[in-house]
Formats: C-alpha cells, structure tokens, sequence
C-alpha cells in the first residue's frame, strides 16, 4: 500500500494522470479493498482517473475498480466501469457482459439493463450464465415479454446447466403450470443429491415460496412435507436449519 499512497500523493499534487510509474503501482498494488476504519484505502476517483487516462480500459484493474466502488455501495460508479470496458473491448465475454448486466440491476438503471439485452441476445443466446442473468432480470422486474420469450424449450435447456430451479420459477411466472409441475416432478426424481433445507432456502431468497409451495411440497416424502408445512405455518418460519 505505501507505494499506491505514494502514487496518489503524486496524482494529487501533480494531477497527471498518464505517468507511467503511477499505472505501474495501480497495476501491481491496487485490490479491492473493504472501507474500515483505520484502514488507508486508495481514492477510487484517482484510481479510475488513471484507468481510463492510460487508454486500454484495462479489465483486470477495471474489475478490481469496479468491485470497490460496489464495496463502498456506488453502485452507479460500479456499472460505469463494467460500460468503459465493453466499449473498449472488442470481443468481450460472456462474463463482463454478465457482470455489466448485474451491475446495472444494483444501480436500477434498467433502460440500459434491456440496451445491453438486447446488444449481446444474439452473441450470448447459447450461453447459460447470460440467459440465467437476463431471466433473473425478468423475474425480479415482472417484465413479462422477457418472461414468455424465455420460458420456452430452447432457453429453459439453457438456463438449466446454470440453474435447474430458476426454470421451474419462470415456467410458473409464465402462467404454464403443466410444464411447472412437470419440470418440479423431474427434478424431485432425478438422481440429483439435493439438500432440503437449501432449495428452501434458495426459494425464500428469490421471494418464490408460493412457488415452492405448490409444484415441489407435493412432490415430497410425507414426513418432509410435514416438517415444512409446519414451519411455514410459524410467523419465525424461514429459515432451516441445514441437516
């Protein structure tokens, strides 16, 4: 760190943002780092100054960027980074498309969420993590023309590598409950080791536990069903304690 307080000491007096020895320090000493008292940590401005300044949109420092604006809850700042490196890079990846999309939900900019949905479908139509990140925007923002389009064959086949319990809550926000039954009784019998306590857990954290209750409790074992209902039935419900 006290070469990067060094830098910034430098960029403050000096505001030159294109020394190549201060890119050196971001490059080599730069983390994302947690605010805490006590604790010196790096002005993101001066970092993102010299970030974009020195041309490249690096990813991997851009990245790093990115995450300690979103630990110090600039969620906007954040997203703005994950932009800079899409425009500067020519064949991004799934991935910094994905992380972009995420960053854009937190900072509710979803007229640019959609923009960039509708820049990569295509590229990203057979991608897992893509398809899972476009549904959860669906699911969460009620967007029902993304929710019909999606809770078709080609995606859900998709969308299953990544996730195989979001398909089941999109089929059921879609309004298709022949289908939702049949992907939860599929799920409920395949060889797949599954801990209760987790899916009801991952159901409460997606706010779907209507969802749970009515294509995968009557699915289950008696004794398993009791326990939940009784559970469910209790104000303190939600959480199981695992095993």
């Amino acid at each position: 760190m006290a070469a990067l307080q060094k830098a910034q000491r430098f960029w403050q007096l000096s505001n030159d943002t294109k020394n190549p020895w201060v890119w050196t320090v971001i490059q080599n000493s730069f983390k994302p780092v947690i605010r805490m008292e006590k604790v010196w940590i790096p002005d993101l401005d001066f970092v993102a100054a010299v970030w974009s300044d020195e041309g490249t949109y690096d990813e991997n420092v851009g990245r790093r960027l990115a995450e300690s604006y979103h630990y110090q809850n600039q969620y906007s700042k954040s997203a703005d980074v994950f932009l800079n490196i899409l425009r500067h890079t020519t064949e991004p990846s799934s991935g910094i498309v994905v992380d972009c999309l995420k960053a854009l939900q937190r900072a509710k900019r979803n007229s640019e969420v959609e923009e960039l949905i509708g820049d990569y479908r295509a590229r990203f139509n057979e991608s897992p993590d893509f398809i899972k990140s476009w549904t959860e925007y669906a699911l969460n923002c009620k967007h029902n023309s993304f929710i019909n389009e999606l809770a078709t064959t080609l995606f859900i086949n998709i969308l299953e590598k990544s996730d195989p319990w979001l398909p089941l809550i999109l089929l059921a926000e879609a309004g298709l409950s022949t289908e939702a039954k049949t992907w939860a009784r599929q799920l409920i019998d395949t060889d797949i080791p599954y801990d209760l306590s987790e899916i009801v857990r991952y159901f409460e954290d997606n706010e779907k536990m209507t969802v749970f209750q009515k294509y995968i409790l009557p699915h289950l074992p008696n004794e398993e069903r009791k326990d939940i209902l009784s559970r469910i039935r209790r104000p303190t419900l939600l959480r199981i304690p695992a095993g």
